[in-house]
């Protein structure tokens, strides 16, 4: 595995610049293109603790964004849901999850496309981040992809952009340490890929770093437009998982952690 770790650890690396930048992405830059060169079951188990720990670094040099209004719901759903989502989820159809999933992000870009100016209201009502929290824990149990409801559901409250990143981090960081203590608890990882978490976790705080320092200059047409076009790559990939019968494994099977956003 020398040999992959130079090609994995520079791939977790930018990942993290994504994420730093935009709020969101890790998950789907770094297994999407991890999968290019190693096999999915393996390369999705590469990023928990990487993951977790942009999470945790955004959100403490964000903190000062910080507001609960809005999230409250969405975040006590999460921990009610991720454990339950750890053994139920994986009986239900992945099809039809992906399929629900990419109507909620098409919907939060229709509503993203809606225009700039004035403050807009979002395209839900407040309670309606409890059943989004719910979906969220659910796909984050069973699968590790419960980031797009929570980009959907922070994105259409049009934050400024230093509040919009730290919202979705607090999500995300709730489900993502839910999820880490289950793998450990259940042994899913092997330990040559937690082994290659650990290192992760050194290189992405530099990732991080450049990240936010591009959130901090990017113009503000620019930063939206970043998101946007991650948010139609989320909605893309989701579709195709709807469409092409999935061949990963559930959470509690060796190799089949896929931590994405």
């Amino acid at each position: 595995m020398s040999a992959e770790l130079w090609l994995i650890l520079p791939v977790l690396f930018f990942a993290a610049i994504v994420q730093g930048s935009t709020g969101f992405g890790f998950g789907l830059v770094s297994v999407g293109i991890l999968t290019l060169f190693l096999p999915v079951q393996f390369a999705a188990g590469l990023n928990a603790l990487p993951a977790l720990t942009v999470n945790y670094l955004l959100l403490w040099r964000l903190r000062h964004y910080f507001h609960w209004k809005d999230l409250r719901g969405f975040a006590m759903a999460i921990i009610v849901a991720t454990p339950i989502g750890v053994g139920a989820l994986r009986l239900l159809n992945p099809q039809i999850m992906n399929a629900f999933l990419a109507t909620v992000l098409a919907v939060a870009i229709l509503q993203s496309c809606r225009g700039t100016s004035g403050k807009r209201k979002p395209w839900h009502a407040m309670w309606l981040g409890i059943p989004m929290g719910i979906f969220s824990g659910l796909l984050s149990g069973a699968y590790g992809t419960g980031g797009p409801p929570a980009v959907a559901y922070v994105q259409s409250y049009s934050y400024e952009r230093h509040r919009h990143v730290v919202s979705i981090q607090v999500l995300l960081a709730v489900a993502g340490t839910i999820r880490a203590i289950s793998l450990l608890s259940q042994g899913a990882l092997s330990s040559e890929q937690w082994l290659i978490n650990g290192l992760g976790m050194l290189v992405v705080p530099l990732g991080v770093w450049i990240g936010l320092h591009l959130l901090r200059r990017l113009p503000g047409v620019w930063l939206r437009r970043a998101i946007l076009t991650m948010l139609v790559m989320t909605m893309c990939h989701c579709l195709r998982k709807s469409i092409t019968p999935s061949t990963t494994q559930p959470l509690n099977t060796p190799v089949s952690i896929n931590q994405s956003l």
